[in-house]
């Protein structure tokens, strides 16, 4: 078992890793200096975890390079790989941040490549560990959100993956900001309070529920806009994650839908886009921040079926 130390410097390097492929991605000049930029991080945190784990005695201000050769120096019976590869990374990197420079894309392709070979071989030959496999939920701070996403990637091991997608949905819920936090919670645009006034006009009922609905629409698009939500990539979540049911009897009501399999594919992707959007929720600083509201029970579609009920509250 490593130190929980030095499994945090892991994640993060994960993390920096992670966010240089999704740069790559945009193939745009800016996008290329930050994926260098990132990949580099991820090196430089990976030989940190190396000499946070193995007490290696170093000078903290020393660079990337003069940090391996220290590590090369203290451990003896290992010899960190890929050296030129990383000098090649160490230099690109230097001329984007000291010489305004812009990397070619295949110099950015030759910096992955290169980050990616070392990582991989570095965490297995000093943490006997596969780097891909590093869990990013170390870097929630909710104590709460984190367990439940630990006990989904045990629930994975164990093939239960409706379980593992719960548990998912559960850290999600706890995670998730309320709309207010962004938008206001105005009576004046509430049906009944607008129906309470004009009760003795009937045939404004109608036009009036349209107007309310139309407001309540802009209000959530708004809301999720404000907390960097992509409604694609929250629409795709809703539909390979359970549905919960929140009754006013304190009941919340699992339905999960029969025409999706549950694969460890759909809960990895569950449980990526959870920690993507807790971390960025994070660092906003509204993770959680949803006061207590308790919802009717919709109509559930013909392909579904209750799992279970049980008493649970997204609030904490």
């Amino acid at each position: 078992m490593i130190k929980e130390t030095s499994s945090r410097l892991l994640a993060y390097s994960k993390e920096f890793f992670d966010g240089g492929e999704r740069e790559l991605e945009q193939n745009t000049n800016m996008a290329y200096m930050q994926a260098v930029l990132k990949l580099h991080d991820a090196v430089e945190y990976c030989v940190r975890a190396i000499i946070e784990e193995f007490n290696v005695n170093h000078d903290r201000n020393l660079d990337l390079m003069p940090l391996m050769k220290c590590i090369n120096k203290n451990i003896t019976s290992k010899t960190l790989p890929f050296a030129s590869q990383i000098d090649f990374l160490n230099t690109t990197r230097g001329k984007i941040k000291h010489h305004a420079s812009v990397p070619s894309l295949e110099d950015v392709q030759r910096c992955r490549l290169y980050a990616k070979d070392f990582l991989d071989q570095v965490t297995q030959n000093y943490f006997g560990m596969n780097f891909f496999s590093i869990s990013r939920v170390l870097l929630i701070e909710d104590i709460n959100i984190r367990k439940y996403l630990e006990s989904a990637e045990t629930k994975i091991k164990e093939s239960d993956y409706l379980e593992a997608l719960i548990l998912v949905k559960k850290a999600f819920y706890c995670a998730r900001p309320s709309n207010h936090i962004f938008i206001s919670d105005d009576p004046f645009f509430s049906k009944f309070f607008l129906t309470s006034y004009l009760h003795d006009i009937p045939e404004l009922e109608a036009p009036i529920e349209k107007i309310v609905n139309k407001v309540k629409e802009i209000e959530e698009n708004v809301a999720l806009l404000m907390m960097g939500i992509d409604v694609l990539k929250l629409e795709r979540f809703e539909e390979i994650t359970p549905h919960f049911d929140f009754y006013f009897n304190g009941e919340c009501s699992i339905i999960w839908n029969d025409s999706i399999i549950p694969t460890i594919e759909i809960v990895e992707e569950a449980i990526n886009y959870v920690i993507d959007m807790t971390l960025l929720w994070q660092r906003k600083g509204v993770v959680g921040s949803r006061p207590e509201w308790k919802q009717l029970h919709t109509k559930s579609s013909n392909q579904s079926h209750e799992v279970r009920r049980e008493k649970w509250y997204h609030t904490k």
